[in-house]
């Protein structure tokens, strides 16, 4: 059983963090901001007791300096501006092969399903990508290993011993 102090992070440090997506890098930033604050009314409001248990050693437990890979290497510090373009799609359809396009420059088979209705008309594209790896814990062979090294933000490939230990908490 764990136990999880009820009083707030005594450093006032918990981590949270929040996802987003768009071509837009400022789009994305943008979600990324909205997401994170969502977890805010549960730390403000001490709302605690109907999170999993997880998350609340997460918030109350961990800190980043015991997470190294949550702080980003001076080296491969990104410029919003400077490292990616302003010009994005304007259409879902241009959207669409602009990352048809990309993932096949890379190597990456894309699967694309059709999912719209014609009795609604509100255009529904599934993408799946084999061998990307989903958010939750997946620490097989593959691109999660050789592509930091392709990248050049490592020289070397990690062993899965070197990985983070956690799971993501949501």
């Amino acid at each position: 059983m764990l136990v999880v102090k009820k009083e707030p992070h005594p450093n006032g440090k918990e981590i949270i963090y929040g996802f987003g997506c768009h071509l837009s890098a400022e789009i994305a930033l943008e979600r990324s901001i909205i997401e994170l604050n969502q977890l805010l009314p549960i730390l403000l409001d001490n709302k605690l007791d109907k999170v999993n248990c997880y998350l609340k050693d997460w918030l109350y437990q961990q800190q980043v300096s015991s997470h190294y890979y949550l702080v980003p290497h001076t080296a491969n510090k990104i410029n919003l501006f400077n490292n990616y373009s302003s010009d994005h799609p304007k259409t879902i359809a241009s959207a669409a092969d602009k990352i048809i396009t990309t993932f096949a420059k890379a190597g990456i088979d894309l699967l694309v399903l059709d999912l719209t209705q014609p009795d609604i008309g509100m255009p529904v594209v599934k993408m799946i990508a084999p061998g990307l790896r989903h958010f939750w814990r997946r620490t097989g062979p593959g691109r999660l290993y050789t592509v930091p090294v392709e990248m050049k933000w490592l020289h070397n490939a990690t062993t899965e011993n070197e990985l983070n230990p956690y799971n993501i908490v949501i």
